[in-house]
């Protein structure tokens, strides 16, 4: 009887066992899948920082040609007032 009792302990324990292990099984490829995921989402987010990073570069790159460009009609415009300035002292 005691015999009887111990395997019948030893075998719900053994079945114990395997579902829990399979649970345990079942939850390490959800979170491995999960975890893929993240590893995909995170190389997609960098690469958009990268293209976002590109992208302000050159948009400091024209700002920088826009404003040499304005400096220059800036001193140009100068330059013009000074010769329109003059142009009409000598013309009174």
């Amino acid at each position: 009887m005691k015999k009887n009792v111990i395997m019948i302990a030893l075998v719900i324990i053994s079945i114990i066992s395997i579902i829990y292990g399979q649970f345990q099984k079942t939850e390490a490829n959800r979170q491995r899948e999960l975890a893929w995921q993240n590893a995909k989402l995170a190389q997609e987010m960098a690469e958009k920082a990268r293209i976002a990073l590109d992208q302000a570069e050159k948009a400091r790159l024209i700002a920088e040609q826009q404003l040499a460009i304005a400096v220059e009609q800036s001193k140009l415009a100068a330059e013009r007032t000074d010769q329109l300035l003059k142009q009409n002292k000598k013309s009174k």
